[in-house]
């Protein structure tokens, strides 16, 4: 019986009652979490439910403005607001393209794309890939002069009281010479 105590303190299963005990501390680490999702959900809830509110009272406010005008002011305000969106597209499909050649550029200069999104994109074509050279060089430059101070800090030394070294050893046996 004591073995069930223990273990309904540590929170096991008390097979008898089918149920599971908690510690103070872990009941209120749980209630924590427990608190926090709850949160988060009505948090992304209300986001949601006034996001719709909103969407509710422009296409409320859309048809209210409709019904009022006639034939031909309806026909014209339908055309501008489709040209308005075509301009939006528009521009989105600029920017995609430009992103796109950014990226190219990129990848011909054989870095990786994923860094040119938060550099270049703001840049014209041709200014971006001025900078993007100018990126791989000092990125270059940077890892040669990090790679060169690891190898000099790091480089063995070598056996200098007469013992044979494995390179030594190598040579002599390569030689045909007898390994001391």
């Amino acid at each position: 019986m004591s073995e069930n105590a223990n273990a309904n303190e540590q929170g096991a299963a008390d097979p008898n009652k089918g149920e599971v005990t908690f510690t103070a501390e872990q009941q209120a680490k749980i209630d924590e979490i427990i608190n926090k999702r709850l949160g988060d959900a009505s948090k992304k809830h209300a986001d949601e439910i006034e996001a719709l509110k909103t969407k509710y009272s422009n296409d409320l406010e859309e048809q209210k403005k409709t019904a009022k005008m006639k034939e031909e002011e309806k026909a014209k305000y339908e055309n501008e607001k489709a040209l308005k969106e075509l301009e939006a597209l528009r521009e989105e499909k600029k920017l995609r393209e430009h992103q796109d050649q950014i990226n190219a550029i990129f990848a011909e200069s054989g870095l990786n794309p994923k860094i040119s999104a938060k550099l270049f994109y703001n840049l014209e074509a041709d200014k971006a890939k001025e900078e993007i050279a100018n990126f791989k060089k000092t990125f270059e430059d940077a890892v040669l002069e990090e790679v060169n101070k690891r190898i000099n800090s790091h480089t063995p030394k070598g056996n200098d009281n007469g013992n044979n070294s494995m390179a030594d050893a190598a040579m002599r046996k390569a030689m045909g010479l007898p390994i001391k």
